[in-house]
């Protein structure tokens, strides 16, 4: 886990982002929670606040944001659904970028890049190479939450 939050730390840096972190979905696909993240100096931390969210019922049908490459991007959250702004804005997020975790086609959480100084707009490349290391957490977390089931049923 240690290591998940130094790549978060390292891939926010390097894009110079404010915030870097990954939400995962519960086992019954309804709601999520922020189980890693960082932080840009100066960005409040919201993991503590951001804890067992519905899909449905708080973000307005959130699933249906990510595009078929598995990608919501809003430049602007004055444009999201009115629920996912009154989530998005106390948190001082004006873009963001998020990409898919999807273990056999299933969403199971996402990995999300927010900027909080100003909006901004991604280009395609730079979507293109934010959805790598979201691949890569979803592999790794996939993986890693099904042995830890695993170890919890021998037990």
């Amino acid at each position: 886990e240690a290591s998940v939050n130094r790549l978060l730390e390292i891939i926010g840096r390097s894009y110079d982002v404010s915030r870097a972190y990954i939400f995962e979905s519960s086992d019954d696909g309804l709601t999520c929670s922020n189980t890693f993240e960082w932080c840009a100096s100066g960005v409040e931390p919201q993991i503590k606040n951001l804890q067992n969210i519905s899909y449905i019922d708080e973000l307005g049908d959130y699933i249906k944001n990510f595009d078929k490459s598995g990608i919501f991007y809003c430049s602007e959250i004055e444009n999201t659904h009115p629920d996912v702004f009154t989530v998005l804005e106390p948190q001082g997020i004006r873009s963001m970028l998020q990409c898919a975790m999807l273990d056999e086609g299933e969403l199971v959480g996402y990995v999300g890049f927010d900027e909080c100084r100003q909006n901004r707009s991604w280009t395609k490349k730079q979507m293109a190479a934010f959805k790598l290391p979201a691949d890569v957490f979803s592999t790794f977390i996939v993986k890693h939450r099904q042995k830890q089931r695993l170890i919890c049923n021998e037990l």
